[in-house]
């Protein structure tokens, strides 16, 4: 109960605040405010010791909770049941402020737990092999290990479900460096996206793209961001086309050991992705014909579709994935 309205009898819309500011405190810590206080010591004093200091409330958080929750989250609620329980309510914050700063703190929490979710499907960490799916691909004479077609439809679906789930998010992200380099496989093959750190909030102001240095790896950049600087959610649109055609044919984005108009991968390659016949002709051969030939050409299409020079007119990585599925669910 608010100590002023204990004293004087007198009720302030705020009173209401000091009592939230309560439950606040309760609901860090799991147990009734009373309990923690001693006899000696007001409320504000308590409140100025544990509250304002991140040590000393990690020392009082609910021992139920086993260290899971975020510190920094923690202390931010900590901190505004400080401003909740001070003695004078002239200086406590309206519920209108309490409401907002807690949607706040909540939003971050609901961001912060779906790039857990993010993490947990796209990141392997410590728990993935030291192999990747451009190991596997493109460098078949030092490894007898190979993937099999339903294993590279496999992660072509859920690489973009992973990148489709990136761009879905209340506030976007673009990856902005995506490639087989970055697509680790545990021990059942299990497809992991890696190495985050070119990653990019996207646009949330009504605007279609971001401006910024240009970064990323040749062979995979679009064209609007290349040469003009813009990153779209669907820049990484154009990689994952890239990656597509690296998934066929089992060949680098670039490599200066081919001759010198097939360097480029996807400039060389545009040409046989329309045509089932042609298609066949640069089909990964230590698939050994085992895949679905509709499938790999609906792949190639679909790839086809994702390089378009203009970033409006490629598919969404939503409808990236959904067309996969499909494709993987015929035979």
């Amino acid at each position: 109960m608010d100590p002023l309205y204990t004293q004087t009898g007198e009720l302030y819309v705020k009173s209401d605040v000091y009592g939230f500011g309560v439950v606040l405190v309760e609901l860090l810590t799991g147990s009734r405010l009373t309990k923690n206080i001693n006899d000696d010591q007001t409320v504000e004093e308590w409140a100025e010791k544990y509250l304002n200091n991140r040590f000393r409330l990690r020392g009082i958080m609910d021992s139920r909770l086993e260290g899971k929750y975020v510190t920094g989250q923690a202390s931010e609620i900590a901190m505004l049941a400080l401003r909740c329980l001070v003695s004078n309510p002239k200086f406590h914050p309206s519920m209108k402020e309490v409401a907002e700063t807690l949607e706040k703190v909540k939003t971050r929490a609901y961001n912060q737990k779906h790039l857990v979710m993010v993490c947990k499907h796209l990141h392997a960490g410590d728990h993935v092999k030291k192999h990747s799916e451009y190991q596997f691909l493109t460098v078949a004479e030092r490894s007898d290990q190979q993937l099999p077609w339903e294993t590279r439809l496999m992660i072509a679906t859920e690489m973009a479900q992973a990148l489709s789930y990136l761009h879905s998010m209340d506030r976007p992200i673009i990856f902005r460096d995506f490639k087989t380099s970055n697509i680790l496989l545990d021990e059942s093959y299990t497809p992991k996206l890696s190495d985050f750190g070119l990653a990019k909030w996207g646009p949330n102001d009504g605007t279609s793209y971001v401006t910024g240095n240009v970064m990323g790896t040749h062979g995979y950049v679009g064209p609007e961001y290349k040469t003009g600087g813009k990153l779209y959610l669907k820049s990484d649109v154009y990689s994952f086309g890239v990656v597509l055609i690296e998934l066929l044919t089992g060949l680098r984005a670039i490599d200066k050991k081919r001759p010198p108009k097939q360097q480029d991968l996807q400039e060389w390659a545009l040409p046989f992705l329309t045509d089932r016949k042609k298609l066949r002709q640069i089909m990964d051969p230590r698939l050994q014909g085992k895949y679905g030939s509709k499938q790999a050409l609906k792949i190639a299409m679909l790839a086809v579709r994702c390089l378009y020079s203009h970033p409006m007119i490629r598919p969404s990585m939503k409808e990236v994935a959904e067309t996969l599925e499909r494709v993987k669910l015929r035979t």
